[in-house]
């Protein structure tokens, strides 16, 4: 129980996390509409902290955010960032499809990835 304070830690957090995918050319052009983040650069294989404003400005929720490739990305995190996300995503006249992989605590099956922090 003291590894993460004296060693280290192997946490399994594949099955209570949100994952919700994003396609489309304009997949970054969306988001930069509904997050504070900059985008500029934000390159293929890396990820960052998403956060996510109302139209008012004020906070909405955060994840985190990995680009898979150039028109693939992918939100990780508890669910409110991603029912933002796709809430907007299918009001939106851009080039975006969602995907939704809802986290354990909603529906049972396998998942396309599994993620484990050390």
């Amino acid at each position: 129980m003291q590894a993460w304070k004296d060693s280290v830690a192997l946490l399994e957090l594949s099955y209570n996390m949100t994952e919700l995918h994003l396609r489309g050319r304009n997949v970054v052009k969306f988001l930069s509409q509904l997050a504070t983040n900059k985008f500029d650069p934000f390159p293929v294989k890396r990820g960052k902290q998403l956060v996510l404003a109302g139209h008012d400005g004020y906070f909405i929720a955060d994840a985190i955010l990995f680009r898979e490739s150039e028109e693939f990305l992918r939100i990780v995190g508890a669910p409110f960032a991603s029912d933002w996300v796709q809430f907007n995503a299918e009001k939106t006249t851009l080039d975006v499809t969602v995907t939704r992989d809802d986290n354990f605590s909603i529906r049972s099956g396998t998942r396309d990835v599994f993620r484990v922090q050390v």
